[in-house]
């Protein structure tokens, strides 16, 4: 087995408010690798075990952090304050979205390559709460604008720069586009979620979210018939026979189902959290 490379010809620092894995995958795309492989490489294959198939953003070992700031070159404490674990200390796994089904910020990223940055992951973007872009005032997106699969994005050396893309079909996400105007409905639902974020991230900060759960809980469990598949959530559709698509029927009934859910199913929760508890959450 070979050894190890020491140290990587190229290697960009992380960005502050970034992933593990969006900054592994920016350095790999440098050298035609994934995130994944890129780390196997660095730490070779017995170090890194389950890491060819995901990068763990929430606490991986401080062996392997180690490596990889070996071979980039970077302080390893640095990439310890990038864990999720470290930026969220009090946030129990239900509060903290697998990295495939977080949405994007289309103009986040417009904005990084405008401003001479490489785009990158947020962290605040695998939040269950968040649906929209504090600082754009615009909904997330979990589907691609060109192919509309669902969007899980992997970065492309183009242009001399890691740009971001569409896994599927290879859209670069940072080109623009892809953000259509909102309307008056639409800014009012942006404002209602944005205080709803902020209510929520509160609340889990000081130890405070097990009303919020519960309530969320409550919303997915099913009705009274033992049989039925459709959530006490259906209420707020208006859709005769409404029905959990079935991809997604395995959450209802879950202790916390939030960060299961897809996007489209998250902002209609916590709209209706927000329409029974208030958006500052002072009624719950």
């Amino acid at each position: 087995m070979s050894a190890a490379p020491h140290r990587l010809p190229a290697a960009p620092r992380p960005y502050r408010d970034e992933t593990l894995s969006s900054w592994l995958e920016r350095i790999g795309c440098r050298y035609g690798l994934s995130g994944p492989k890129l780390a196997e490489a660095v730490t070779g294959p017995a170090e890194t075990g389950l890491f060819a198939a995901a990068i763990d953003d929430r606490r991986a070992a401080l062996s392997t952090l180690r490596s990889w700031a070996r071979a980039a070159a970077v302080d390893p404490g640095r990439l310890v304050r990038l864990q999720l674990d470290r930026r969220f200390p009090d946030r129990a796994d239900p509060w903290l979205l697998p990295a495939r089904r977080a949405g994007v910020c289309l103009a986040c990223f417009v904005d990084d390559r405008q401003q001479g940055r490489e785009a990158h992951l947020r962290a605040l973007w695998r939040c269950a709460e968040c649906c929209i872009c504090s600082r754009h005032r615009r909904l997330l997106v979990e589907l691609c604008p060109a192919c509309q699969a669902r969007l899980e994005p992997i970065f492309l050396w183009r242009d001399d720069r890691a740009a971001p893309s569409c896994r599927r079909c290879g859209c670069i996400l940072d080109a623009g586009g892809g953000e259509g105007g909102s309307t008056a409905e639409g800014a009012a639902t942006a404002s209602v979620l944005h205080l709803l974020q902020h209510a929520i991230a509160r609340r889990i900060a000081i130890g405070r979210a097990a009303a919020l759960e519960s309530l969320v809980a409550d919303l997915w469990a099913p009705l009274d018939d033992l049989g039925a598949v459709r959530p006490v959530l259906a209420i707020c559709f208006d859709v005769g026979g409404w029905r959990c698509p079935v991809s997604d029927r395995h959450i209802v009934g879950m202790a916390a189902p939030l960060a299961a859910l897809p996007l489209g199913f998250r902002i209609a929760t916590l709209l209706l959290v927000a329409a029974l508890a208030g958006a500052d959450l002072r009624d719950l």
